[in-house]
């Protein structure tokens, strides 16, 4: 682990547009978008983590969101990702037991 220094002036404005990112178990989609919230471009940035150690699920993550920053400052556009509400879905467990649904999300990951 590093240590990063934060920035006295981070970009918080959006008026060059977002670089906005959805999380999935096997890769980040990542859009970026204009002022107007318009699509420019788009891409997945994929990773494995089947049958890996937390650690070096851990390690995988972090490279790719470094991927991430590091474009984002190259565009000079702030990172939007969506915030989910997962408590009740963590209480109530509609789908079963979570490790079986890693389980099956990562069989149909690997056909």
């Amino acid at each position: 682990m590093i240590n990063v220094d934060s920035k006295q002036y981070s970009n918080f404005s959006k008026s060059d547009g977002i670089i906005g990112i959805d999380c999935n178990v096997d890769h980040f989609a990542v859009s970026d978008k204009n002022s107007k919230g318009q699509l420019i471009s788009s891409r997945a940035l994929k990773f494995n983590i089947v049958g890996k150690t937390s650690g070096q699920i851990t390690k995988i993550i972090e490279s790719e969101v470094m991927e991430l920053v590091n474009s984002a400052e190259r565009a000079n556009k702030p990172l939007a990702i969506e915030t989910l509400d997962t408590t009740r879905s963590k209480v109530s467990n509609a789908y079963g037991n979570k490790k079986a649904n890693f389980k099956l999300i990562c069989s149909l990951i690997t056909k």
